[in-house]
């Protein structure tokens, strides 16, 4: 399954105005740039600015997005597509790849002024602050890469690839909890789901349903989620169910596929 990166090109931005934009210099190839951070909607992770050659006065528009540690951007010209970046954080610098027109730069950026801010999202880490310490509720782990395993002669890019996914609980009488967890896993995908019912045993829950054993192990916020065999639960083929889901919510909300 390919993750497909939805870009919002009418993008509201709640908090940036006030910033200082955020800027890079360094190359693309062989070509001194300049790069811009000057908008960001922290919730989202979509981020916009410009970039201009050194040598030229023109800024070309950029769009796109950020998951901590990876940046996805794409570059505008008169309405039209004209590169994409793909960016890793590394301290104070951006590296990666520009791709378009077939050809493929390495990227180096030095961080120079501005708000670090504005390459930021907000996290489950962060909405894990904001909820109390019931079992019901959503928890998620979430993490970005750059995915190049599809990259070819013939498919210059990579992608913004994401691993992770979304657990929901409800507690219910009787030392029991509902659950729906469904995890992305590796660069090819995979999913691995499950829903039932689990009951307490000792300081854990347990799903059983034929082969397929699950155990929740629940603590501040936070509940480690394994199963013992991906292959008794019906997996994907390289799924599988090691994660620490992090609470966000205290409701439980519908959530969209990946």
């Amino acid at each position: 399954m390919r993750i497909v990166i939805t870009l919002l090109f009418a993008l509201v931005f709640t908090r940036s105005y006030a910033q200082e934009a955020l800027r890079y210099q360094g190359f693309v190839g062989t070509y001194p740039v300049e790069l811009l951070i000057e908008n960001n909607d922290e919730e989202y992770g979509l981020v916009s600015g410009t970039y201009r050659y050194m040598k030229k006065t023109t800024y070309i528009e950029i769009q796109g997005e950020v998951g901590p540690p990876v940046v996805y951007l794409e570059e505008y010209v008169n309405g039209d597509t004209t590169g994409y970046w793909y960016l890793e954080m590394n301290g104070d610098s951006l590296t990666g790849k520009w791709v378009g027109n077939g050809l493929v730069y390495d990227v180096v950026l030095e961080y120079t002024t501005g708000d670090r801010s504005l390459l930021s999202r907000k996290t489950e880490h962060d909405y894990n602050k904001e909820v109390n310490g019931d079992l019901t509720g959503e928890y998620e782990v979430n993490e970005y890469f750059i995915n190049d395993m599809w990259v070819t002669e013939e498919n210059l890019h990579p992608e913004l690839g994401y691993n992770g996914g979304v657990l929901t609980i409800e507690e219910l009488d009787e030392g029991r909890i509902e659950f729906m967890v469904e995890a992305v896993c590796g660069p090819t995908y995979h999913i691995a789901y499950a829903e039932g019912i689990a009951e307490k045993s000792g300081s854990e829950y347990v799903y059983r349903n034929g082969e397929c054993l699950i155990t929740f192990t629940f603590n501040n916020k936070r509940v480690k989620v394994s199963a013992a065999s991906s292959m008794d639960c019906e997996f994907g083929a390289r799924a599988y169910l090691d994660h620490e889901f992090i609470k966000v919510s205290n409701s439980i909300t519908e959530t969209g596929e990946y």
